[in-house]
């Protein structure tokens, strides 16, 4: 009967928007997920860059920078910053880390 093809038209046309809304949003929350995985992957980066460029710099271990930046808050900082901060120059992020420490010390 014509009403029933009606009904199954709008049922399939109903069912595929659906099905179209759907993807759009699981779409659209793989494309945050990927850049909230390249945000994550970058912070790291930069976090990695920084204590190796600190260490170098003060002359020490790995373990040493670990353990000074892990102490005063510095990698928590850097993290948290890091949108700002990796567009600085690598002196004076060193500089920033140092002014940073100094802060935490009270000195």
């Amino acid at each position: 009967s014509p009403h029933k093809r009606d009904t199954q038209e709008f049922l399939c046309v109903s069912f595929f928007l659906y099905i179209c809304l759907v993807c759009i949003i699981v779409g659209y929350t793989i494309v945050q997920t990927f850049e909230l995985m390249n945000t994550n992957l970058d912070k790291a980066y930069f976090i990695s860059f920084c204590i190796e460029q600190y260490k170098n710099e003060k002359g020490i271990s790995g373990s040493e920078a670990m353990a000074l930046l892990s102490e005063y808050g510095v990698l928590e900082y850097l993290s948290e910053h890091w949108e700002i901060l990796h567009t600085q120059s690598r002196q004076w992020i060193i500089e920033d880390i140092d002014e940073f420490i100094r802060t935490r010390k009270g000195e």
